[in-house]
């Protein structure tokens, strides 16, 4: 990965890679955020209440993706309950600290689960219509630059961050095959 200074996103397309297409017209994507889940502890030792993080086991997550209007390819996002897979191309804008020189840095994320969520949004003349779509996270792979950043699938077990493989251990322990 390259050094420097992330200043900003650049040009991005979204792809649903069942149909192939691009879902031209997204605004943004709010990508989902990583939480895990906690557990409240009190007891002997300890002079209060804490919250235990459990290792590997995430939140549930959500991707957020805006439109001005659902419309054309997009129609396929209000088949709730369908599973789809989402490839996010972007390009990040990074300022190198030792040349000064604006670079451009691939980003690249693939997202899968079931669509929960479509708002059509608002209907006003002259105005864009805020549509969105929800679809529940079940895997996401995250490369920046090439690298591989991010790798999280709950049903197989896997949580790999920075080539760190954080779930190693419980798949020794408790998954069989």
């Amino acid at each position: 990965m390259r050094e420097g200074i992330a200043t900003g996103n650049n040009v991005y397309k979204l792809y649903d890679v069942e149909t192939g297409r691009a879902l031209d017209g997204a605004v943004s994507v709010e990508l989902p955020s990583f939480e895990l889940t906690s557990n409240s502890f009190k007891g002997a030792g300890v002079g209060g209440e804490i919250n235990v993080p459990n290792p590997g086991v995430m939140s549930a997550q959500t991707a957020t993706i805006s439109f001005p209007k659902i419309y054309s390819e997009i129609t396929k996002c209000m088949e709730l309950g369908t599973t789809r897979t989402l490839d996010l191309r972007n390009e990040i804008i990074v300022n190198n600290k030792d040349t000064h020189a604006l670079e451009k840095v691939p980003d690249r994320w693939v997202l899968k689960g079931p669509l929960s969520q479509a708002n059509p949004g608002k209907v006003e003349q002259s105005v864009a219509g805020d549509s969105s779509v929800v679809m529940q996270i079940y895997y996401a792979h995250h490369w920046l630059d090439g690298d591989e950043v991010l790798e999280w699938d709950p049903f197989k077990g896997i949580y790999t961050v920075n080539g760190k493989d954080l779930m190693e251990e419980t798949r020794r322990n408790v998954f069989v095959g």
